[in-house]
């Protein structure tokens, strides 16, 4: 089947292909949760951050700072703390957080991940070259 005709079978219309009709039906299995990647940096965080991110897999925040100590870097700089990226992910409901984009002052991004994860628990303090996949709900 030509890829062309991928969307209209996902939409729920039937294709012809040459002399074949094809219904949806014949081709496409359950309904399902589409995956999501949401992507937020050099950013302070804003009112339509939280829908931006709702339900994200996957959601990549600076986390420019980790010690609440630097918020007045933060706001000053128009960044991140740990903290803040981790109640963008609890507000937005995403499923794993993943900080990034670190102030070169702080050494051991790690050391105080326990601000985010205190907010929200499934995160993770990234390091170059880091990777996942993202996978379906099975059901």
């Amino acid at each position: 089947m030509p890829v062309a005709e991928w969307k209209a079978l996902q939409r729920g219309e039937t294709v012809r292909v040459g002399d074949q009709v094809i219904e949806p039906v014949t081709v496409l299995g359950e309904a399902r949760r589409g995956l999501r990647l949401a992507y937020a940096t050099d950013t302070r965080p804003t009112p339509a951050l939280p829908d931006f991110i709702a339900q994200a897999d996957l959601f990549v925040c600076e986390g420019t700072y980790g010690d609440p100590a630097d918020a007045e870097h933060a706001i000053e700089n128009r960044h991140m703390l740990f903290s803040e990226a981790g109640e963008l992910a609890r507000a937005g409901a995403v499923r794993r957080l993943w900080l990034t984009h670190f102030s070169a002052k702080m050494l051991d991004p790690a050391r105080y991940a326990h601000h985010a994860t205190e907010v929200f628990g499934p995160t993770t303090v990234a390091h170059d070259g880091m990777s996942t996949s993202l996978q379906f709900d099975e059901e």
